[in-house]
């Protein structure tokens, strides 16, 4: 099958696709076990990290050695130490948390006021005059 032929089940990325083409179909990440390893035994990312923040850490959620200390709290999840992508997971489920959240206040917010409306209905304050 050809990496640019169209197909519904296809998800690699242009920059991917161009990497194919250079360096061959890329190998685990010995860290983060992401298949991204081009040239080598290590994706980009996990390359660029260890560059820059030194060696991996033990993730504290998927306990892989793939977690890279910036040592920089606010840059830690609610103080964890994680991996890119459970750092990625664990914003998605905050996201969507609070969009639930959000969803359920406003619908919660409005029954109030339809319960309101309908309370002032029934008790016929603007019908008995």
């Amino acid at each position: 099958m050809d990496i640019f032929s169209k197909s519904k089940t296809s998800t690699i990325c242009k920059k991917c696709a161009q990497n194919v083409q250079l360096y061959g179909t890329p190998k685990p990440c010995q860290y983060c076990n992401i298949i991204a390893a081009f040239i080598g035994n290590k994706c980009q990312r996990c390359t660029n990290s260890e560059k820059k923040y030194g060696p991996p850490y033990s993730c504290e959620q998927c306990k892989q050695q793939c977690a890279f200390d910036r040592k920089d709290d606010r840059k830690k999840v609610d103080g964890k130490l994680l991996c890119w992508l459970c750092t990625l997971s664990y914003k998605r489920v905050l996201q969507k948390t609070k969009e639930q959240r959000k969803h359920l206040t406003s619908s919660s917010r409005a029954s109030h006021q339809e319960k309101e409306q309908y309370s002032r209905l029934s008790s016929g304050s603007h019908y008995n005059r």
